[in-house]
């Protein structure tokens, strides 16, 4: 569950390679609040792949996540990631960047 015990969302029961929980991209601007994202994989940001806009995580968590090249809880490729407020990213998995990857 996350830090204030809001909702789960579980990609666990995915079927495929590429179960990522949420992708942000153009001028999108996403922000989490209280929720926990768990079991994504995908083969980069295994819950989360931010392209451009922006993704906020308040008092959320992502654990459980993988992903196969860069980035097991979230790859950002552009846009701006910010987590606060006691979010966190636990027991994920990536070669490179096992909770995050920013690329630069």
């Amino acid at each position: 569950t996350s830090p204030r015990e809001g909702a789960t969302l579980d990609a666990g029961g995915c079927v495929g390679e590429d179960c990522r929980i949420f992708e942000v991209s153009g001028k999108c601007n996403l922000m989490l609040e209280g929720l926990a994202l768990v079991n994504g994989r995908a083969d980069q940001g295994g819950a989360m792949y931010v392209r451009s806009g922006s993704a906020k995580l308040f008092d959320s968590s992502i654990s459980g996540c993988n992903a196969t090249e860069q980035g097991g809880g979230i790859f950002s490729a552009g846009g701006r990631t910010t987590l606060s407020n006691r979010s966190y990213i636990s027991n994920c998995s990536a070669p490179e960047g096992k909770s995050i990857y920013v690329l630069a």
